[in-house]
């Protein structure tokens, strides 16, 4: 960088122009400074930070949180929401408010800045992690009163058009699975999780090692039951079933999914956290007890 450049953020900086302080700040920080160096240099990121400059405002909250200091993290992410109006600083400091880090505990005030984040506009800043996290507590009464309902309505937010997140897509499957909060329903719990699966939830796992441990003769044998077990899904949603002349289908079928279980079974012990093999057995679980009620239904009848 040209000497005349340098001598002009000086100059600025002298001045308090916060944009000045904060980019001279990270020049100092460019070529191995020594101790008095990096004194000067923080001293002008807090003084730009102090200024209103918003980037000097973030790496000032980053250098508090790698510093494990959540007093001054604390301080800085109030800063930031109240000046940037930011939904993910507001998530943030709602879980500091949940878990009392930087400040007294107080789960009322972390409800209410994560409902900030997740609500609406214009009441909200609409984001769909803060209504994926709000479902999340308020499914389970984590730090909140338990409400299931209200659960679903954050999911369904973060769910919905144009947000579509995948956690939160794979959660709604969940619901309608066991009826929570929501009535049981066999179809939107697989129109939730093949959605789910579309937005990359399966893939994301995928980074963590999860999917990768599969070997590939079991990946194909599951990618192929899982197009079998969608199949048999797709004949129950649109009565295949439901005609004593298909009574023998689905004898078939249920004898069927009897091997696939103990198949599933197998994998699921040599692959414990595979979330491919957890939702199906849920799936499989589901389609086997709607179609032996109909057996069941059948055999009474007959």
């Amino acid at each position: 960088m040209p000497e005349d450049e340098i001598d002009i953020l000086i100059r600025e900086a002298k001045r308090s122009v916060a944009e000045a302080m904060y980019e001279l700040s990270k020049k100092l920080m460019d070529e191995n400074p020594d101790e008095e160096t990096k004194r000067m240099s923080f001293n002008l990121l807090k003084k730009a930070a102090e200024n209103g400059n918003s980037d000097a405002m973030y790496d000032l909250f980053n250098f508090y949180v790698d510093e494990n200091d959540e007093r001054n993290t604390f301080i800085w992410l109030e800063r930031i929401v109240d000046k940037q109006d930011d939904a993910m600083a507001m998530i943030q400091l709602a879980e500091s408010h949940f878990q009392g880090r930087g400040t007294p505990k107080n789960n009322e005030k972390g409800e209410l800045w994560l409902k900030k984040a997740a609500d609406p506009e214009p009441n909200g800043k609409n984001n769909k992690i803060a209504q994926h996290n709000l479902g999340l507590k308020y499914e389970n009464g984590f730090d909140v009163i338990k409400n299931e309902k209200k659960g679903i309505k954050y999911y369904k937010l973060a769910a919905g058009p144009g947000q579509e997140y995948d956690e939160a897509l794979h959660r709604l499957g969940g619901c309608y699975a066991f009826g929570i909060g929501i009535e049981k329903d066999l179809e939107k719990t697989t129109f939730y999780f093949k959605a789910a699966t579309e937005q990359g939830y399966y893939l994301k796992e995928d980074n963590t090692g999860y999917r990768n441990k599969l070997r590939q003769t079991d990946r194909e044998k599951l990618d192929s039951i899982i197009k079998w077990v969608t199949s048999k899904e797709n004949d129950f949603y649109i009565g295949k079933y439901r005609n004593t002349n298909e009574i023998t289908i689905l004898k078939e079928t249920l004898a069927s999914l009897e091997k696939i279980y103990k198949f599933l079974g197998e994998l699921s012990e040599i692959y414990i956290e595979d979330l491919r093999i957890i939702d199906l057995r849920l799936r499989y679980s589901i389609l086997a007890e709607e179609l032996s009620r109909l057996a069941y239904n059948f055999h009474f009848n007959e």
